[in-house]
């Protein structure tokens, strides 16, 4: 396994320095703003609000809106962008690219079957990805923990970060599986362009329907049931694979 490996890490190190670096980029930014964050909480003594609808104060509020569109922009990166770029620029090229150059053959050439080569290369990306992304949330709620907490809202759920894994995952393998049934990287790019934001809102139009009710209301967040997702994502990730190996091995039968 250390000649493919060693391949494997080769061949996508630079994503995997480029992915290391957002995450470090995002670290840092998410700290400084938390920082400043729970240091004017501190200062002004505002006190965590014990109502659901939210509070009054209007400092609690000025924070509120100070922090909301930073947040924002980073739930969107963390929740659409991520899962779209790894599909896109790391899962479909996984096997696209091969395919396309036939440098799958030195691989091969060497003794190493197609599932195992494979198997290697979706295994550090799978890694890289879900280690990224579980990150790259668990950072964001990290900073909206202090602020729910003071706008009386719901605190945030370990929930999310096991969806973002479990969509990383997902985006990696709608991506591979695409290159090798497609053969080509750009169609594979433009496959998991159409269908990582596409299952992202199929299940957020699922997803409150399979909420626990209390009365004629949801409770939680309006998010896509974490269960659920979690979940949807994980086995048609698992699916996808099966279908890649099994492709694969009749491909090179």
């Amino acid at each position: 396994m250390r000649g493919t490996g060693w391949l494997a890490w080769r061949q996508q190190r630079v994503l995997v320095a480029v992915a290391a670096l957002v995450v470090a980029g995002c670290a840092v930014w998410v700290t400084w703003r938390r920082t400043g964050l729970v240091v004017a909480i501190d200062v002004q003594h505002l006190v965590p609000c014990r109502r659901s609808g939210g509070c009054a104060d209007p400092r609690a509020l000025d924070l509120l809106g100070r922090d909301r569109g930073p947040l924002a922009v980073l739930d969107r990166f963390t929740t659409v962008a991520v899962p779209v770029l790894v599909g896109v620029f790391w899962g479909a090229p996984l096997l696209g690219r091969e395919l396309e150059t036939g440098t799958y053959q030195v691989a091969l050439a060497q003794g190493v079957g197609p599932v195992r080569w494979f198997a290697t290369r979706f295994a550090l990306a799978a890694g890289c990805a879900a280690v990224g992304s579980g990150a790259l949330t668990a950072l964001l709620e990290w900073w909206r923990a202090p602020l729910a907490v003071l706008g009386g809202g719901p605190p945030p759920g370990a929930g999310a970060v096991a969806v973002a894994v479990a969509g990383a995952l997902f985006a990696l393998a709608v991506g591979a599986c695409a290159g090798l049934l497609l053969r080509g990287t750009l169609p594979a790019m433009a496959c998991a362009l159409v269908a990582v934001p596409g299952a992202r809102q199929l299940l957020a139009a699922v997803g409150p329907a399979a909420r626990p009710r209390t009365g004629a209301a949801f409770h939680g967040d309006f998010r896509p049931f974490p269960a659920l997702a979690t979940t949807a994502y994980l086995g048609a990730a698992v699916l996808l694979f099966i279908v890649t190996v099994h492709r694969l091995r009749r491909r090179f039968a």
